[in-house]
């Protein structure tokens, strides 16, 4: 949130237990529009390769969040 607060645009990952709380959070500390991406849960049991397999399958979209926030 550092960096979206100086105008640096991000995207917050959490996976899908944390959903709300990173809501709240981001309502809590006056950020609102704070791009999120929920990723499946949970990640920490999953083999090494099936990590990146699910990283490589949301990363479009992350990055298409993370350009929303560029503005001319």
């Amino acid at each position: 949130m550092e960096l979206e607060s100086k105008g640096v645009p991000a995207v917050a990952l959490f996976t899908q237990a944390f959903d709300v709380l990173s809501a709240t959070v981001a309502k809590g500390v006056g950020m609102e529009k704070l791009q999120r991406h929920v990723l499946p849960h949970p990640l920490n049991p999953l083999p090494e390769a099936e990590v990146k397999a699910i990283a490589r399958a949301h990363m479009q979209a992350i990055v298409a969040k993370l350009l929303a926030g560029v503005g001319p």
